[in-house]
């Protein structure tokens, strides 16, 4: 591992669960703003690296419309699924923090889908993560994620309206709990959530994110929400996808 590396393990134990492996591998569905993203900024004939990619949800999509394409996840036991699902597809173990077994400028896109980003346990791996990524990436390329959003008080109301009154009151100890988050106030930080039982994860406000890639070399291109295409509405939106290009 190069000098001043370091090696994320937050949350890998959990991700390595039969429960948890299976449900990745079971996953086929993209959201619409990943639609929109792989359709109008992504394209075809590209080489992409496929960050945390789990089972290899988003490998049955780009694969097909890639020049070369790559899966990779921290998670051994993710990494065989994704073999097992994709056996004709190229998987391997790879720690996000630490990309060096890429050359410089090898890759067009690089995605990390399913807020994995924020697995990555601490800012300084994160801010690592950001540079590797920038480093592997030819000029112009895409750097593309998704991160749970720090602003995120309540439930969307489902319809009819029973559904909707039901949201309301699911969404009183989420407003309670998130209200106190150091996140919620300073914009970024690590805090435990609900998601496969309880696991470490950033959120982060997208004033915030914006900085942090302007600092490594990255120009904010696009930022849709997990409600795309419906209406923004930040107290309700859970995440964001961030399409960030390489200076």
């Amino acid at each position: 591992m190069p000098k001043g590396v370091v090696s994320n393990k937050t949350n890998l134990d959990l991700f390595q669960r039969n429960d948890v492996v299976n449900a990745y591998a079971d996953a086929v569905y993209l959201t619409e703003s990943e639609r929109s993203i792989f359709d109008g900024d992504i394209g075809i004939g590209k080489a992409i690296l496929d960050l945390g990619v789990g089972g290899g949800r988003t490998a049955k999509y780009l694969a097909p419309v890639s020049r070369e394409y790559v899966g990779s996840d921290y998670s051994p036991a993710m990494v065989e699924a994704g073999r097992r699902n994709y056996p004709h597809l190229r998987f391997e173990v790879v720690d996000a923090v630490d990309l060096s077994r890429f050359a410089n400028e090898s890759f067009d896109v690089v995605l990390f889908s399913f807020n994995g980003l924020g697995n990555i346990g601490t800012h300084q791996e994160r801010i690592t993560c950001h540079r590797e990524v920038h480093r592997v990436l030819k000029p112009g390329g895409l750097w593309i994620f998704s991160l749970h959003h720090a602003g995120s008080l309540f439930l969307r109301p489902q319809f009819p309206w029973r559904s909707a009154i039901g949201t309301l009151f699911r969404s009183v100890p989420r407003f309670l709990e998130r209200i106190r988050f150091r996140a919620f106030w300073n914009g970024l930080d690590y805090h435990h959530i609900a998601a496969h039982g309880g696991m470490r994860n950033l959120l982060a406000r997208r004033s915030r994110v914006k900085e942090e890639v302007d600092k490594v070399g990255f120009r904010m291109d696009r930022i849709l929400g997990d409600d795309y295409p419906r209406p923004n509405i930040p107290v309700m939106t859970r995440w964001y996808y961030y399409v960030c290009r390489k200076c």
